[in-house]
């Protein structure tokens, strides 16, 4: 909990979280591992009843499939938490995709079924959570090198993508497992990730291990890498548009659910720029930010009307 409470404050997250926090969870150790430490540990990040868990079964491998759902409807039920099941069949893959992509999009299309009802019941943001972790991170890391896409995707695993939170990012594989025996967990194996056809499979159990031995600190070192490149940008970003604008306000406005386009920050650092500068610009979803100057100096309000 403490790598965890630590890589949301690199990337600025107001804690604790208020939302609705759906947490996926494919049966497999990393998801069981996440959603347990959430429920049974995470009050100072997510209160437990706002917490739900879904399994999105697609179906690949017939019955075991069948039993991954019930296996974690069940750990919901024995936990006191919500869970929501999904049944997206892959059963044919579209030509030219791969099938960990086209997994991962019938996953998202899980997740965002998910987010349209809870918003329907009025929840103002909810979020998904999901338990890739600093091994994951590190392979992605090393895959954008050898395969020349570092320069646009360094960063590898994102911590935040759009609906998705990945708070398990400084979280390394090994500390999972030991958290299981700790905690006397059981989950489900998924014979597919030992799978050498896949080639993520062969880099994770081939490649990595090889680096490993010839490097110790290899995996550290890429995790770190990839953090940095994320965090790098998330401080660089709003640099040319805002000034020295407050950060808190900066903060605020992704856990609301504010979608603010360049020309906002645009019109922002105008008022930023006169420190006599009066007004406000209107956001997307019916948020306000207006500056006022008064005699003790400048004041930001973020609303809602």
């Amino acid at each position: 909990m403490r790598r965890v409470m630590a890589l949301l404050k690199e990337f600025r997250v107001i804690k604790p979280i208020g939302s609705d926090i759906l947490i996926g969870v494919s049966a497999g150790p990393d998801s069981v591992a996440l959603a347990h430490l959430l429920v049974h540990y995470g009050r100072k990040l997510a209160l437990k009843e706002k917490i739900t868990l879904l399994h999105v079964n697609h179906g690949w491998r017939g019955e075991a499939s069948d039993q991954d759902q019930t296996f974690v409807e069940a750990l919901a039920q024995s936990w006191g938490v919500e869970s929501f099941s999904v049944r997206v069949p892959a059963e044919k893959i579209p030509k030219g995709r791969s099938p960990e992509d086209y997994a991962r999009e019938l996953r998202r299309a899980g997740y965002k079924k998910w987010i349209q009802e809870k918003k329907r019941l009025g929840s103002l943001n909810p979020i998904v959570v999901t338990a890739h972790h600093g091994d994951d991170l590190a392979e992605t890391v090393l895959w954008r090198i050898l395969t020349g896409s570092g320069a646009t995707h360094g960063g590898g695993v994102l911590f935040q993508s759009e609906i998705e939170m990945r708070p398990f990012l400084r979280v390394r594989k090994d500390e999972i497992f030991r958290y299981l025996a700790q905690e006397k967990l059981k989950w489900r194996e998924d014979a597919s990730n030992k799978d050498p056809k896949f080639l993520r499979n062969r880099m994770r159990l081939e490649l990595i291990p090889t680096l490993s031995a010839l490097f110790p600190k290899a995996i550290s070192h890429l995790i770190d890498a990839g953090i940095r490149a994320q965090t790098n940008v998330l401080h660089q970003t709003p640099s040319p548009f805002l000034g020295d604008l407050d950060s808190p306000v900066l903060d605020l406005m992704p856990m609301l659910g504010i979608r603010v386009r360049k020309n906002n920050w645009i019109e922002v650092s105008k008022l930023n720029q006169k420190n006599d500068a009066t007004g406000c610009v209107s956001l997307p979803g019916g948020w306000r930010l207006s500056k006022e100057t008064k005699k003790g100096g400048d004041r930001w309000v973020l609303e809602r009307k």
